[in-house]
């Protein structure tokens, strides 16, 4: 019996992984569809590295009727480590990645981190259903016109792109880690600002 259960949960861990693996490709091919349809440059988020990160301005996408628009801009949060997710509704390894970042940005607001959302989602109206089915507590912003994605170089969903504190791009994370909660720890103890040791005590 014992045997038999241990065989049926590592089916369906293996299931799982095959899922999450066709659904990484279908994505990547289907993000590469709307990318070049657009005409948007193909060239890899890694070649951003080490440069200073793309400026941009985008809208908040929970927008109540008939309040003037929210925004939210990469300036506005220099000398912070900041994590842009690159996401879609009809992306289904961002069921798993948005609601890890959540809790990472749960844990770790005002310690210097932020971590914003942006939907690339050319239908408001998708990513506004997506958004209000889920109780996220991140930044979540809108990129309709892709020209963030564009700039970011973002050709496959989800993409993680870490900013260091000096406004440069410091990693860029194409496709879904199973591993992601210590992932972004590691990136948070490679780029958080040093904190000065306390002097004298009480």
């Amino acid at each position: 019996m014992n045997g038999a259960s241990a065989r049926g949960a590592w089916a369906g861990r293996a299931l799982l992984g095959l899922f999450l693996v066709a659904s990484g490709v279908l994505n990547f091919y289907a993000h590469r569809a709307q990318t070049s349809q657009r005409g948007e440059p193909e060239a890899p988020a890694s070649g951003l590295l080490e440069k200073p990160a793309p400026e941009f301005s985008v809208p908040v996408l929970s927008l109540a009727p008939g309040a003037p628009e929210a925004r939210v801009s990469l300036a506005e949060h220099r000398g912070k480590v900041v994590f842009l997710s690159f996401w879609a509704s009809w992306c289904r390894p961002c069921d798993y990645e948005l609601p890890v970042l959540n809790q990472f940005y749960l844990e770790h607001r005002g310690q210097g981190v932020e971590v914003l959302a942006i939907s690339t989602d050319q239908d408001r109206a998708a990513a506004l259903e997506y958004m209000e089915s889920r109780n996220f507590a991140l930044p979540m912003l809108w990129d309709g016109d892709g020209r963030v994605a564009a700039q970011y170089r973002v050709e496959a969903l989800p993409t993680l792109i870490v900013i260091g504190p000096d406004g440069r791009v410091r990693h860029a994370e194409r496709g879904l880690r199973i591993d992601l909660s210590s992932w972004l720890a590691l990136q948070l103890r490679r780029f958080a600002p040093q904190q000065a040791p306390t002097v004298g005590g009480g």
